[in-house]
C-alpha cells in the first residue's frame, strides 16, 4: 500500500512539473509562472527596493544594510526558479538578478561603511537591474498572454 501511494506520489509531482516543459510556450511560459510563484517574488523585489530607497532616503545606513541583506535573499530565491520556458525572458532575468545581486552586496558593505553617497550609486544600479527584469516580465507576459 505504501509502495502504491508513493508511486502515486511522485506521478503527481512529475505532472504538476512537466505542466511546463511541453506544449505550446503560452501555457509552458504560465505553468511556471505559477508553479514558481513569479509574480509574488518579482513584486517582493520590487518592493525590497523601495524600501532600500526609503532608507537611504532617510540617510539611515544601518536600515540599508539590513534591507540589502533582505534584497539579496529574495533575488537568490528568485534565480533558484530559473530557467524560464521561454530563453528571452530566461537571459533578462538572468542578468538583472545578477546584477541586482551585486547591487544589494555592495549596498550591505556600503552601508556598513555608513556611505550614503556610495548607497546612491548602489540604488541607481538596483533601478538599472530592475529595468532588465521589468523587460523579462514584458517577454513573459507577452507569450503569456496576461501580466505577470
Amino acid at each position: 500500500m505504501r509502495i502504491a501511494v508513493l508511486f502515486l506520489f511522485v506521478g503527481l509531482i512529475m505532472t504538476s512539473c512537466e505542466s511546463y516543459l511541453s506544449g505550446p510556450m503560452k501555457d509552458r511560459v504560465n505553468g511556471w509562472a505559477s508553479q514558481t510563484g513569479f509574480t509574488a517574488s518579482a513584486n517582493l523585489i520590487f518592493h525590497d527596493v523601495s524600501v532600500v530607497k526609503a532608507a537611504i532616503g532617510r540617510g539611515d545606513t544601518a536600515s540599508a544594510k539590513t534591507d540589502c541583506v533582505v534584497l539579496g535573499d529574495d533575488v537568490q530565491s528568485a534565480n533558484g526558479n530559473l530557467p524560464t520556458p521561454y530563453e528571452p525572458m530566461t537571459l533578462d532575468l538572468a542578468n538583472g538578478y545578477s546584477d541586482l545581486y551585486g547591487a544589494a552586496i555592495s549596498c550591505y558593505h556600503d552601508g556598513s561603511a555608513s556611505n550614503v553617497q556610495k548607497l546612491k550609486i548602489d540604488l541607481n544600479s538596483m533601478n538599472n537591474a530592475l529595468s532588465k527584469i521589468t523587460q523579462a516580465r514584458q517577454l513573459g507576459s507577452n507569450v503569456a498572454g496576461k501580466n505577470l
